[in-house]
């Protein structure tokens, strides 16, 4: 049940040999870089329609790859804060011998140590924009006096695909 590690033993030629252990001074000792924040590619996609007085436009982003650490998800998983909400992930967490689960035994005991456990995918995929437009006819405007007038509606994020649950990958917190 407890945080396990991957963690090394080094031989006098530099030869690394990798194993699982929850000791936590060994998982200090064995630190490395776990990824990157920035995603291998990124980029939007638009398009535009017109069909007489009509227009309608749309603005998508993605990205993929990048590791986030989503603080967040792992306050409410280890926070040792009594009376602070809890994530219900908790509910799979270790209890007993012989439970398979990717979260560790509750230990109010210790304090946790953010781990290349708490990394995730910053993949997502996003609706950034649309708008419908209608201009009004150049017949109507002239008697007005006005050379055009142009109406529209318009919504701004309006979903988002990603794994992540509450967090925008979007942002560097």
């Amino acid at each position: 049940g407890d945080q396990l590690y991957r963690v090394w033993d080094e031989d006098e030629n530099g030869k690394r040999t990798y194993y699982l252990t929850s000791d936590e001074n060994k998982a200090n000792k064995c630190r490395s870089i776990q990824g990157s924040r920035l995603p291998k590619i990124y980029g939007s996609i638009n398009s535009d329609f017109r069909y007489k007085n009509f227009d309608f436009s749309m603005l998508f982003t993605y990205s993929i790859g990048g590791k986030i650490l989503d603080g967040t998800y792992v306050e409410l998983l280890y926070s040792n804060y009594i009376g602070q909400n809890r994530h219900a992930h908790l509910n799979r967490a270790w209890k007993q011998e012989g439970d398979i689960t990717d979260i560790p035994r509750i230990d109010y005991s210790h304090t946790h140590r953010a781990n290349s456990n708490d990394l995730v995918n910053a993949s997502y995929f996003s609706m950034k924009n649309v708008t419908l437009g209608y201009t009004l006819p150049k017949s109507w405007m002239r008697k007005i006096g006005f050379e055009s007038i142009r109406v529209t509606a318009s919504a701004d994020n309006l979903f988002m695909c990603t794994h992540l649950k509450g967090m925008n990958p979007q942002h560097n917190f």
